[in-house]
């Protein structure tokens, strides 16, 4: 006996993000922006210089959570 939802109606969801500074355009991991946007297609490649661009534009430090902020 199968214990699978067959309707289009999601059990659950799973919602993930980012906090501000964590992953920025040119990071190894990629990213998205607006010339690399299209579901399915790459991402933008990962470039250190990029990457050294973005965080010169940050306007505080990362936010990076801590246990009591989780």
């Amino acid at each position: 006996m199968s214990k699978w939802n067959d309707t289009d109606t999601p059990l659950a969801y799973l919602i993930t993000f980012r906090t501000y500074g964590t992953w920025l355009h040119g990071d190894e991991r990629g990213s998205v922006d607006k010339n690399h946007n299209k579901f399915g297609t790459r991402t933008a490649e990962s470039r250190i210089v990029r990457e050294q661009q973005q965080v010169v534009k940050l306007k505080s430090d990362p936010f990076i959570l801590n246990a009591e902020a989780r």
